[in-house]
């Protein structure tokens, strides 16, 4: 199936990636991941790190914008509307909450935005195949889909409301790294909408140190209240390259005190 930047294609990859992945009966942790993104740390640094932990880590935060205009849960999806959540769709997974993310409800985020009134006048517009105008608008499900379905199935206090994956929006700055752009989904698809790309250029030892960086992370419950709240505080120290289990174990394991800030990183083009 074809999968496009922005439509509900892409929560529909992820869920397909989820439910694949669960046939490993070895399959404990997940961490989704593009094309673009690269590891900050050596395996056994990411490993460590998911499983130090029992809980998932998942950006989350409060914002009725997008649902009030790109879907229409219907009365028996009050739940939907009351726990909406904004995120992004790169999430570490416990198995246990890999397994909330499947085809039930990955059709309930389809179906909610086939209804709303921005994708009948999307359709009426269309000028191509009916039955491909739902996979070509804009509804940005992946960036809502685990969030929201883990609040609806009531486990989000298993969960670190911070993703595992350093990401800026728009063009780069070195001195000014905007988390999220705001986003008005009534004008023209912005410049600022999409992540930011490296250049060769623009890896620097500033920025590694920054992405490789330690933190220390508060314990504020999910959600967090708007795209602006981190539960991160840098520590101004970078993590030690972990080329051993035995380095690993000393250097990566998650705490709230003192743990890297981050696994990945993206958007990393091949030329980078």
């Amino acid at each position: 199936t074809r999968v496009k930047w922005g439509t509900v294609t892409v929560a529909r990859a992820e869920m397909r990636l989820i439910v694949s992945a669960l046939r490993d009966p070895r399959t404990q942790r997940s961490i989704l991941m593009s094309e673009a993104g690269v590891p900050l740390h050596p395996f056994w640094c990411l490993h460590t790190y998911l499983f130090s932990t029992k809980k998932s880590f998942v950006a989350s935060w409060l914002t009725d914008q997008r649902r009030k205009v790109l879907y229409d849960f219907g009365v028996e999806d009050d739940l939907y509307r009351k726990r909406w959540r904004k995120g992004h769709q790169w999430v570490a997974l416990t198995r246990e909450h890999m397994a909330l993310l499947d085809a039930f409800q990955y059709e309930k985020f389809r179906k909610a935005h086939a209804m709303s009134s921005r994708a009948a006048d999307f359709r009426r517009e269309w000028r191509g195949p009916a039955k491909e105008a739902d996979d070509t608008h804009h509804c940005f499900a992946d960036e809502h889909f685990a969030a929201t379905t883990l609040a609806v199935r009531g486990a989000e206090g298993e969960v670190v409301p911070a993703s595992p994956t350093y990401i800026s929006f728009g063009a780069y700055r070195p001195q000014q790294r905007r988390l999220l752009a705001p986003l008005d989904i009534t004008q023209p698809m912005k410049r600022d909408w999409r992540a930011t790309t490296y250049r060769p250029a623009d890896i620097t030892n500033e920025l590694m140190d920054v992405a490789r960086g330690r933190c220390r992370f508060a314990t504020d419950p999910a959600p967090l209240a708007d795209a602006d709240s981190t539960i991160r505080t840098p520590l101004a120290k970078v993590t030690a390259w972990a080329s051993t289990e035995r380095d690993a174990r000393r250097e990566c394991r998650f705490s709230h005190d003192d743990a890297p800030c981050y696994l990945m990183m993206r958007k990393i083009p091949k030329e980078t």
